[in-house]
C-alpha cells in the first residue's frame, strides 16, 4: 500500500537525491544537495511523499507552490517530480501527481493547477 504526505525535514536530502542524475548539471554531488539545501525557491513550497506504507520508502516526491493570482482563484504549482532512478517506470510519479492534486481540491478547494515541464 502507498500514501501521500507532506515530507518531513529529515527527508529532503532523499528528495533532492531523487532528481540528481537529471537536474546535477555535472555538479559534484555533496555540491548539488548544499545548492538544493539553499535554493529560496525549494523553500517556498511544501514538498510531498509517495511512501510505501510497509517499508516506509520513499517512492517518489513532488513540490506545491501557491500561486494565487487572484483572491477569488486558488492556484497551485506543481513540479520538481522526481523519483529514485531505480523506481522509475512503476507509475509513481503519476500515482503521486494524481493524488496531491486530489488531496489539494478536496483540503484546499483548489481547481487551478500549472505544471512546469522540463524534459531532458
Amino acid at each position: 500500500m502507498k500514501k501521500i504526505r507532506v515530507a518531513a525535514k529529515e527527508e529532503m536530502i532523499e528528495i533532492y537525491k531523487m532528481g540528481y542524475d537529471v537536474w546535477g548539471d555535472n555538479l559534484p554531488y555533496e555540491e548539488y544537495i548544499t545548492m538544493c539545501q539553499n535554493s529560496n525557491k525549494y523553500k517556498k513550497g511544501k514538498w510531498y511523499v509517495l511512501e510505501a506504507t510497509d517499508t516506509k520508502q520513499l517512492l517518489s516526491s513532488l513540490i506545491v507552490y501557491e500561486l494565487n493570482l487572484s483572491e477569488d482563484q486558488i492556484v497551485r504549482g506543481i513540479g520538481s517530480i522526481a523519483t529514485p532512478l531505480n523506481l522509475r517506470k512503476k507509475g509513481y510519479a503519476s500515482l503521486l501527481v494524481k493524488e496531491t492534486i486530489n488531496k489539494l481540491e478536496q483540503e484546499e478547494k483548489c481547481n487551478n493547477f500549472s505544471f512546469i515541464v522540463i524534459l531532458r
